[in-house]
């Protein structure tokens, strides 16, 4: 009943779906402590905020991973499968907490937002699964929050920014634990062998390619060149059969 007058409301025009009551918390946060997997999709397709934050710094994520389990009236969660299987999950826990939460990721929601308390979603988690969250969403840049980290600060280990911010701004501390940089490592690119070679192949495709289409033209020539010669043959014998056609008749 909930779910159809939620589906009823979201239906009216001029919805607000990111009001908020006295505790800091939107519609969405509501769902998400009801433990209601069908409200909460109803509100995300309707534009809910995903990063907002409740009076202690919580996004929707601190609460959905403290789940055990979600429910639903409506709505399917055929789209849950590829996160419980990556988990390591039964099909029976594509309803829990952990679950829901990577869906509510996959729509842009940040596990790596820290509540008051200094605390991410991820650090909820239990232990089993925090390497594999990471995985699935690993952490944004702390400078430009939009591209993900790549470069890992030495000697504190920590990896917090991406390559491009680092190269721009060369902080001399960690962003995250403010210690002194005295070296970084970042993925490692392709060599220039590499490159090289495949730009050598690029070249002798596009060589093999133009002598291909070369080929197919001079073969093409030689066909309408034979053709040509035939049709004047053909005339030539054609002429010549007139001249001996009115000889005769000339002569007898």
């Amino acid at each position: 009943q909930r779910y159809d007058v939620v589906a009823f409301l979201l239906s009216q025009p001029d919805v607000e779906v990111n009001t908020k009551n006295i505790k800091e918390t939107t519609p969405l946060f509501d769902a998400v402590s009801l433990s209601h997997f069908g409200i909460l999709q109803k509100l995300v397709s309707h534009g809910a905020e995903l990063d907002a934050l409740d009076a202690d710094g919580n996004n929707c994520l601190h609460l959905a991973v403290k789940k055990d389990k979600f429910h639903s009236e409506e709505e399917t969660g055929e789209h849950l499968d590829y996160f419980w299987k990556r988990l390591g999950l039964e099909k029976e826990e594509k309803l829990c907490g952990t679950v829901i939460a990577c869906y509510l990721g996959r729509s842009k929601a940040n596990f790596h937002q820290k509540n008051n308390s200094g605390k991410t979603p991820v650090d909820l988690i239990e232990s089993d699964y925090q390497e594999k969250i990471k995985e699935l969403f690993p952490p944004f840049c702390l400078l430009c929050g939009v591209k993900e980290v790549s470069v890992t600060l030495l000697p504190c280990g920590d990896k917090v920014i991406c390559r491009k911010c680092y190269e721009e701004n060369q902080p001399r501390d960690c962003p995250k634990c403010e210690k002194p940089i005295k070296n970084f490592t970042v993925p490692a690119t392709p060599k220039a062998e590499d490159k090289e070679e495949k730009q050598v192949a690029h070249s002798a495709r596009k060589i093999a390619d133009g002598s291909n289409r070369f080929y197919k033209l001079e073969k093409m020539t030689d066909l309408i060149r034979n053709q040509m010669q035939q049709f004047h043959n053909t005339a030539n014998n054609s002429r010549l059969h007139n001249r001996l056609a009115f000889s005769w008749k000339w002569n007898y």
